[in-house]
């Protein structure tokens, strides 16, 4: 990579059909790897076999953390990325995300900007567990107004200890033209 140090991997689930066989096969590959990876497994919170599922991601050594996708977008059906938008909010599966506590995973959430205020509340109410919030908790538009909104709950998550936003996937966000001022 013309002379750039690699030190870690992070392997993201790819929305398998089989999330434990593809947690062994990344397993496999990281135990392989000159370098550290981290694997960040599929879940579902709000899944009757949920402790089951984080007992059997316990097998393999690398799996750091786990997430759920939850981007929902009522007025547009092909941005739906869960099977429906009131997650965040579900007693039900606020319920399954304590239980990370139990098993020191991290938790990955892919949501859109109108859901970070609920998001934030979650994370709230789980301080002992590490949150990443993806694709920077993607805005709605790109609009003045929603801008600053964006930019403002962003703000509010950032102060929480043990939130992080990784700066992923710009090109979904900002368009395949997308410049770094354009993202600030």
């Amino acid at each position: 990579l013309n002379g750039m140090a690699i030190d870690g991997i992070v392997w993201h689930e790819f929305i398998s059909v089989d999330p434990l066989r593809e947690a062994g096969w990344a397993q496999r590959l990281a135990e392989r790897l000159p370098v550290p990876m981290a694997i960040v497994e599929l879940v579902d919170f709000s899944a009757s076999d949920l402790e089951a599922r984080l007992d059997a991601y316990t097998q393999y050594a690398n799996v750091a953390a786990v997430r759920q996708h939850l981007g929902w977008d009522a007025n547009k059906p092909m941005r739906c990325m869960a099977p429906r938008g009131d997650f965040l909010t579900d007693a039900h599966w606020r319920q399954g995300v304590r239980l990370l506590k139990k098993y020191n995973f991290k938790c990955s959430l892919e949501v859109f900007s109108p859901q970070l205020p609920d998001l934030h509340t979650v994370i709230r109410e789980n301080p002992e567990t590490g949150f990443t919030v993806a694709l920077m908790g993607w805005p709605a538009t790109l609009d003045d107004m929603e801008f600053e909104r964006w930019k403002r709950i962003l703000q509010e998550i950032a102060a929480c200890e043990n939130a992080r936003l990784t700066v992923s996937a710009l090109e979904c966000v900002f368009g395949m033209d997308w410049v770094p001022k354009k993202a600030r």
